[in-house]
């Protein structure tokens, strides 16, 4: 989580579902999702349903923090679904 104030384009998983779910606002095209853990797959999902193509997830952590069964919905989300084509 980073903490402080936000410039425009940066999203809380909070502030990013309520623009999207309740606001119907648009939110970009593209996204960096900061985190690996289950709120960051809810994050994708949400920029999946509006057609925000994630470019990168990334986390300080060494490995993802996503346990089975949940690991397999983001193997498909995130590394299959969303993966931009090779250039």
């Amino acid at each position: 989580m980073i903490l402080g104030t936000r410039p425009q384009g940066v999203f809380t998983t909070g502030s990013l579902r309520r623009f999207v779910y309740q606001e119907h606002l648009p939110v970009g095209k593209r996204a960096v999702i900061v985190g690996a853990g289950l709120v960051s797959l809810s994050v994708l999902i949400t920029l999946m349903h509006t057609d925000v193509k994630c470019a990168l997830m990334t986390t300080e952590e060494t490995k993802h923090q996503i346990e089975f069964p949940y690991v397999v919905m983001k193997w498909a989300l995130a590394d299959i679904l969303t993966r931009a084509p090779d250039r």
